[in-house]
């Protein structure tokens, strides 16, 4: 299962917000930690992962295509 990143609110979070990276960064960017830091001071609970490909870029720093992320969006977060 692939690493996933969650920003808890203080109290009981109402919604939760999965959040997603770009091409060109991955879920510990400072854009993305930034962000989830603010929507959870807001009450939401958010949860960041990393797509497969940047998973691999992020080992062998090579770029790829963004082809798999429509089937792996679910594993990356159960």
């Amino acid at each position: 299962m692939a690493e996933v990143l969650i920003n808890h609110p203080e109290g009981d979070a109402n919604y939760t917000f999965i959040f997603a990276h770009g091409a060109g960064a991955g879920m510990d960017h400072e854009f993305m930690e930034s962000m989830a830091l603010r929507l959870a001071e807001q009450g939401i609970k958010v949860i960041r992962f990393n797509f497969p490909y940047m998973e691999k870029r992020m080992i062998d720093g090579k770029r790829r295509r963004q082809t798999e992320h429509q089937s792996c969006l679910m594993p990356s977060i159960r």
